[in-house]
C-alpha cells in the first residue's frame, strides 16, 4: 500500500517473485507484472503463512501450484513461460516436497 492506493491481489494469481536489486517483481498469470520497493526478504515474511510459496533462490519465490516441470540443471519451468532458478540449499526441500504430494 502506498499513498496512491492499493491493489488486491489473489494469491492464486501470482506465480513467481523475483529480486531485483532493491524491487521485487511480481509475475501474475495473465501476463500481468507488477513492482515493488521492497527487497525480496519481506514478502518471504509477509507469505510465510501460505504454504504454496517456496523460497527456491536467493532471487526467487515460487508458487508452486505453477510448477510444470523441473531440471537437474536447477531450472524450474512455470506456467506462462516463467522460469525460476533452483539453489542448491532450496533443492533438497523443494525435490521432497513433490516427492511427498505427487506420490502414488
Amino acid at each position: 500500500m502506498d499513498s496512491g492506493g492499493f491493489i488486491v491481489v489473489n494469491c492464486r494469481e501470482i506465480i513467481k517473485l523475483e529480486a531485483d536489486g532493491n524491487y521485487t517483481n511480481i509475475y501474475l498469470s495473465g501476463k500481468r507484472k507488477l513492482t515493488y520497493c521492497r527487497i525480496l526478504k519481506e514478502f518471504v515474511d509477509l507469505l510465510r503463512s501460505h504454504h504454496v510459496f517456496f523460497r527456491t533462490h536467493r532471487s526467487f519465490i515460487v508458487n508452486l501450484e505453477h510448477v510444470k516441470s523441473y531440471s537437474k540443471q536447477g531450472i524450474i519451468t512455470l506456467t506462462e513461460d516463467h522460469t525460476a532458478n533452483l539453489g542448491n540449499s532450496y533443492r533438497d526441500e523443494f525435490i521432497r516436497y513433490f516427492q511427498q504430494s505427487y506420490a502414488c
